[in-house]
């Protein structure tokens, strides 16, 4: 999971705070030092999908995304639990009781998509659109299959067949141009979207999109916000090949 600080007016809507329904102890400062975590994503054009339908990345199709902040990082399972104590105004508990003692640096999991937007809402953000973390992944290198080229590496990213049998703390590995860790593997990432098989593909094309090089209307800053049950993830994850 990772956040999004917009620039724009929608990311001021969103500094209203806090979680429908509950008592906020929410800490001024903890927001504050959020935003120190995040990567400036200048926006622009860049080709979107990959030549490959393994996980239905066809076809190849330009889009454009306008600048923004993301996080750095995945949410770790101490930054979760400094979210978790905040809402609940709960006191954290003793040394020797604290369940994610010694895992304080891995990436939180089994956290259902609505927690996600949750998290992302209280700290004045949200999640990614499917396109902005593309856009973010690739590190301005176009048509790769990795940030870093075409080829596997396993000193780059935490997959099946590198030296890992599970997660490993964020950082672990070096980052992309744009200072993002993990954006291939070690666990996937909610994305804002809903999965449809053929929003991408733009119902009603213009005319002038004619190659892979041109931006559709329908994919200036696309999101598929529909209503329904299935809600995308990308990133790879550890216990998958290939990243």
């Amino acid at each position: 999971m990772r956040q999004v600080y917009l620039l724009s007016l929608f990311s001021l809507l969103l500094l209203i705070s806090g979680c429908a329904g509950k008592k906020v102890c929410k800490n001024p400062q903890l927001a504050k030092s959020n935003m120190e975590t995040m990567s400036f994503i200048p926006g622009g054009k860049f080709i979107m999908g990959s030549e490959s339908d393994s996980f239905g990345d066809k076809p190849l199709k330009g889009a454009y995304v306008s600048s923004f902040f993301l996080d750095k990082t995945e949410v770790t399972n101490a930054m979760y639990k400094e979210y978790i104590a905040a809402v609940e105004c709960s006191k954290p508990p003793k040394y020797t009781e604290d369940p994610i003692l010694g895992a304080e640096n891995l990436p939180v999991v089994a956290v259902s998509f609505k927690e996600a937007k949750d998290f992302c809402h209280f700290y004045g953000k949200r999640l990614p659109t499917e396109a902005e973390w593309e856009y973010a992944a690739r590190g301005r290198l176009e048509l790769k299959k990795y940030p870093w080229g075409n080829n596997e590496d396993a000193t780059l990213m935490n997959y099946r067949g590198s030296d890992s049998s599970w997660s490993k703390p964020v950082k672990s590995y070096p980052p992309n141009k744009y200072g993002l860790f993990d954006m291939t593997g070690n666990v996937r990432e909610w994305v804002v979207d809903t999965y449809t098989k053929s929003f991408y593909g733009c119902a009603k094309r213009s005319r002038l999109d004619k190659t892979i090089n041109s931006v559709d209307k329908c994919r200036v800053n696309p999101v598929n916000k529909i209503q329904g049950q299935f809600k995308v993830n990308r990133g790879g994850s550890w216990h998958f090949t290939e990243g």
